[in-house]
């Protein structure tokens, strides 16, 4: 898609087309690697659905304490009382 002739015309009317098309066609190809990362980290994973009653094993660390000061604490506490 490197067409460098095209850069030589005074339209400018088709260098705008011309980039367009060229960020269209980066922005695709960067969409479908991460869709290939994404698949590849996932492999090994097992999906695990929690349900109301389960016993959980929480690993709670000094940095992953939620602070009342912060303005997403209450969203991250209901997403924590939903599991």
């Amino acid at each position: 898609m490197s067409n460098i002739s095209i850069f030589k015309h005074k339209d400018v009317h088709a260098k705008v087309d011309y980039v367009k098309k060229l960020h269209e066609h980066v922005k695709a190809r960067i969409e479908k690697k991460n869709e290939n990362y994404v698949k590849q980290a996932n492999k090994r994973r097992k999906k695990i659905v929690f349900e109301p009653g389960n016993w959980i094993w929480v690993n709670m660390r000094k940095e992953r304490f939620i602070s009342k000061e912060s303005p997403n604490s209450r969203q991250e506490e209901m997403i924590l009382l939903k599991c």
